[in-house]
């Protein structure tokens, strides 16, 4: 039967042993969800790039309209 200290001892080793391994691979699913997460927002601002070129071209009609409006008064 183990006594006490070898039973310390072997636990002390595993945790030497597993610690690097969990770090690991906790790192690395991180990493994976920082590139998701990077991905996502990269998408959104394409998206919002968009909306605002949009948003811009729209005004500028608008305006362009109310201009030919105000000369076509006069």
């Amino acid at each position: 039967m183990s006594t006490s200290p070898d039973i310390l001892e072997a636990l002390r080793r595993l945790e030497t042993n597993l610690y690097p391994r969990l770090e690991t691979k906790i790192d690395s699913k991180i990493d994976e969800f920082r590139l998701d997460v990077n991905g996502r927002f990269d998408a959104i601002e394409v998206r919002l790039d968009r909306l605002e070129q949009e948003s811009r071209v729209a005004a500028l009609d608008a305006r362009v309209h109310e201009l030919e409006a105000g000369l076509a008064e006069d």
